[in-house]
């Protein structure tokens, strides 16, 4: 069988971490955040569905030293300061350090304009009586190294009432007359204020009512096996269903997500590779889903659609870069966050009715 990154376009970023080897005593939301790999801002935006702001507290280049940088920040959603991250940044590429010191490029912004695909370590996580926790970690590329260290307040994720995005469901892709559906809305995602844009998050989610979890895969950039798999601590299963050319042009794949046994999704993907040494690399057998990888090069993401039926939710977005273009779809069954206690259920058929599931 296909190693996971043969699989599926799944999780952009490397980590060395698996969720299943997590300390124990932290929350299911709590591991989430623990295994976020630049995009921390994205996922508190998206769960409270309101503005993650960025505060700088400090942002100076170490006295004597060439290409080291410190810099401290205050991350505030709904009003409150929820976290405060403090960086170390070294910079041992010419262009990274002419763009920081003579081009006004941010430290926190390096990687989106350069693109540069970061490789993501977990290095240590604890949790304090207070139910305070902390968690450092590292992202590096080429010519860039940063260790952060992230403080995060009690009751992270009961600052205030995580509302719901309220309105017309959004129409499937199948077309008008499904069961529960109504008139279709699109949207596109601005910037998120993490790794991959601009220093403030904020995204309004339209149409449908969404759990503030649902919301964190409906906006997750190329990492939804790595929520999924750290909020229940356990691999995800990921089965191609199909994986070949396609008539027009391109690539075609799906697969489908399963965890103790339930499956949770399905994903549709059109890739294009647009450039001669994308495709070499294709050619030399480098999966689909590990070329942003091996290509070291950091994706836009954009949120195209999204909407929901009885049972389930979807959405359609792009990962797009200069050597790829990949169009994605998934859905996702409703009970996507309480796949341990439908397992269970299911389990208890099966033994009720010897071992066949009626």
């Amino acid at each position: 069988m296909a190693g996971p990154s043969e699989r599926t376009l799944g999780d952009i970023i490397r980590t060395s971490a698996p969720a299943s080897q997590l300390p124990s005593g932290f929350s299911p939301e709590e591991r989430i955040v623990l295994t976020a790999n630049g995009n921390l801002q994205r996922l508190i935006s998206s769960y409270y569905n309101s503005t993650v702001s960025v505060a700088v507290k400090r942002n100076a280049k170490v006295a004597g030293s060439d290409g080291h940088y410190e810099r401290e920040v205050e991350l505030s959603v709904l009003g409150v300061a929820f976290a405060t991250a403090s960086s170390a940044v070294v910079l041992s590429v010419d262009r990274l350090v002419d763009a920081v010191e003579n081009h006004g490029v941010a430290l926190g912004q390096l990687f989106r304009h350069f693109e540069l695909l970061p490789t993501f370590e977990l290095l240590r996580a604890s949790k304090r009586p207070d139910g305070s926790f902390e968690r450092a970690y590292t992202l590096r590329a080429t010519g860039i190294t940063c260790t952060i260290v992230e403080r995060f307040v009690p009751g992270l994720f009961t600052l205030g009432p995580a509302p719901s995005s309220r309105g017309q469901p959004l129409e499937p892709d199948g077309g008008a007359g499904a069961a529960g559906d109504a008139g279709a809305r699109r949207t596109s995602a601005p910037h998120f204020g993490d790794i991959m844009a601009a220093a403030q998050t904020g995204i309004e989610l339209p149409a449908g009512d969404f759990s503030p979890l649902q919301r964190l895969l409906l906006t997750a950039n190329g990492n939804v096996q790595r929520i999924v798999s750290a909020f229940y601590g356990a691999p995800v299963n990921v089965d191609v269903l199909l994986s070949g050319r396609a008539q027009l042009g391109g690539h075609e794949r799906h697969v489908s997500m399963s965890l103790f046994g339930v499956h949770f999704m399905t994903a549709r993907s059109s890739v294009h590779l647009l450039e001669p040494a994308w495709q070499a690399a294709a050619d030399a057998g480098v999966p689909l889903g590990s070329l942003f990888q091996h290509m070291g090069v950091l994706p836009a993401f954009a949120l195209h659609s999204i909407g929901r039926a009885r049972g389930y939710f979807w959405r359609a977005y792009s990962l797009r870069c200069a050597g790829m273009a990949c169009e994605i779809h998934e859905t996702f069954v409703d009970g996507v966050f309480e796949l341990s206690a439908r397992a269970a259920r299911d389990a208890q058929v099966s033994t009720a009715f010897g071992g066949h599931i009626c």
